[in-house]
């Protein structure tokens, strides 16, 4: 994740990264997918994609979607009225509002996009969002609107006449995805909020757009290299080509902290270049260690941000670490009680 100015200056620098300002430019992020399971009826549903690069797309849909289909048949807008086989990668088929991730290998569709996912709004219930999705009885790509009646947590209730084709599909708000469709129920539909697609993509190893809705990107000339390079050493990373999970940051916080007063919790971070991951246990004299929460994420130089599942949801943890390095402060995002919390990493 970039800072503002680096944000700022790529822009600048990628006219390639645009922002969908239209229906028609969000649709083309929305794909068709027909699941075809041994003994059953061919069941159509929507997905819509995370990463779009020239041989490549990573799409994200409802686990019921794909049933228990390996290769469901995917058609983009950009391409519509032929279809291309997927493969499935991850699924939560477990769950009757799991995710699943699909990745489809080929030259990309021109005109493809990536959808951006909002990972910061706040949601409170009254916002106007829409979905894309293949109701029956409408028009392929059909667009519908309601508002989110309720929040509770991993699922988003929207009022809106959202059909079984919708699942899978966006939920949309100021052209971001906020969720992801996964029930209807007659006027009213469910949806998974983006903080869960985050964690599970992150878990999956699934590659995600930075940010804004983006172009695939195709070959490269001489000085969109360098240009790229600008940016990867603005970014704290290395040169362009080594994988992003290898890439460096200014500040390790591999070890244990623990909130000063709180010794029956430990905060467990491991870092692997710029990805961290959290785990939160609470030990007690009679019962033991147990797992409280579980957080994935990424730092950029010393401010960390992650997202973070336990029992009673999810949420997102904001860190930034101190000038002695071995102080963390900040803000877990509980729901609607943001809770300010100061870590000390403990002596190895």
């Amino acid at each position: 994740m970039l800072g503002i100015g680096v944000a700022m200056l790529a822009m600048w620098m990628f006219p390639a990264l645009l922002r969908a300002d239209t229906f028609e430019d969000l649709k083309k992020g929305v794909v068709k997918i027909t699941a075809k399971a041994e003994g059953q009826q061919p069941k159509v549903g929507t997905g819509f994609i995370v990463s779009a690069e020239e041989g490549a797309a990573y799409i994200v849909t409802a686990a019921h979607v794909i049933g228990g289909d390996p290769q469901p048949e995917v058609e983009f807008f950009t391409k519509a009225h032929q279809t291309f086989k997927a493969k499935v990668i991850a699924s939560e088929g477990g769950r009757d509002n799991g995710l699943a991730a699909l990745l489809v290998q080929m030259k990309m569709p021109q005109g493809t996009v990536a959808l951006g996912l909002d990972k910061t709004t706040q949601l409170s219930g009254g916002e106007t969002v829409s979905s894309i999705g293949f109701p029956r009885r409408r028009e392929a790509w059909a667009v519908t609107t309601g508002s989110i009646s309720g929040i509770k947590n991993r699922q988003i209730t929207v009022q809106a006449p959202i059909e079984e084709g919708n699942s899978g599909g966006p939920l949309l708000l100021n052209g971001r995805v906020v969720g992801v469709i996964t029930q209807s129920t007659g006027s009213f539909g469910q949806a998974e909020p983006t903080l869960a697609l985050q964690l599970l993509l992150h878990s999956w190893r699934v590659p995600v757009t930075e940010e804004r809705s983006s172009h695939v990107r195709t070959s490269e000339t001489a000085e969109d290299r360098e240009l790229h390079n600008i940016e990867d050493e603005l970014a704290g990373r290395e040169k362009r080509g080594t994988p992003r999970v290898a890439s460096k940051a200014a500040i390790n916080v591999t070890g244990t902290w623990m909130v000063p007063g709180e010794p029956g919790f430990q905060y467990v971070f491991k870092q692997h270049g710029r990805q961290v991951t959290m785990t939160q246990t609470f030990t007690n004299p009679a019962l033991g260690s147990e797992p409280r929460v579980y957080a994935e994420g990424e730092i950029d130089g010393r401010h960390l941000e992650m997202v973070y599942i336990n029992a009673s949801g999810m949420g997102s943890i904001e860190l930034d670490v101190q000038d002695d390095r071995t102080t963390m402060q900040g803000v877990f995002n509980l729901g609607l009680v943001p809770l300010n919390i100061k870590l000390v990493k403990q002596s190895e």
